[in-house]
C-alpha cells in the first residue's frame, strides 16, 4: 500500500479511537458498555474498511484513466507521425511533379527552338535560292542587253556601210 493511502487510512482509525473514547467511557459508567462498544467498533471497523475498500477502488480507477490516456497519447502520436510522413510523401511527389513539368517544358522549349532554327535556316537557304535566281535572272538580262547593244552596234555599223556614207539618220 502506497503512502497516499497508508496516511488517509491512519487517519481514520486514530480519528475512530479518538471518537470511541469519551463513547466507550460512557457506556462503562453506565454498565451496557462492552455490547455497546463491541458493537461501536465493529461498525467502526466495518466504516474502515469500506473507506480502505473505496480507496482502493479510487486508485485502480485512477490507473485505468492513465492507461487509457497513455494509449490514447500514443494513438495520437502516432497519427501526428503518419500524418508527418504522409505530407512529406505528397511534398516529394509535388516536387517531383514540378520537376517533371520542368523538364518537359524544357524539352518542349528546346524543341521548338529547334524547329525554330530549321524554319530558320530554311527560310535563309529559300532567300538565297531566291536571291541567286534574281541575280541569275539579272546576269542573263545583262547578258541580253549587251548582246542587243552589241547587235544594234552592228546593225547600225552595217546599216551605216551600206547606206554609203556618212548619212545622218536618226539614232
Amino acid at each position: 500500500m502506497s503512502l497516499i493511502t497508508a496516511i488517509p487510512k491512519a487517519a481514520i482509525g486514530t480519528g475512530l479511537k479518538v471518537v470511541r473514547l469519551p463513547i466507550d467511557a460512557a457506556l462503562r459508567l453506565t454498565g451496557n458498555g462492552n455490547g455497546r462498544a463491541e458493537s461501536l467498533h465493529e461498525a467502526a471497523e466495518e466504516r474502515v474498511e469500506m473507506a480502505e475498500e473505496a480507496a482502493e477502488r479510487r486508485h485502480e480507477d485512477a490507473e485505468r484513466r492513465r492507461r487509457q490516456a497513455d494509449r490514447r497519447a500514443e494513438r495520437s502520436r502516432e497519427k501526428a507521425q503518419r500524418e508527418r510522413h504522409a505530407s512529406k510523401e505528397r511534398a516529394k511527389r509535388a516536387a517531383a511533379g514540378r520537376k517533371q513539368t520542368t523538364e518537359r517544358d524544357a524539352t518542349h522549349r528546346k524543341e521548338e527552338a529547334a524547329e525554330q532554327q530549321k524554319h530558320d535556316h530554311a527560310e535563309v537557304v529559300k532567300a538565297k535560292l531566291e536571291a541567286n535566281d534574281k541575280a541569275e535572272k539579272a546576269l542573263e538580262a545583262a547578258k541580253d542587253a549587251a548582246r542587243f547593244e552589241a547587235e544594234a552596234a552592228r546593225a547600225k555599223a552595217a546599216r551605216k556601210a551600206t547606206a554609203g556614207g556618212p548619212s545622218r539618220e536618226p539614232e
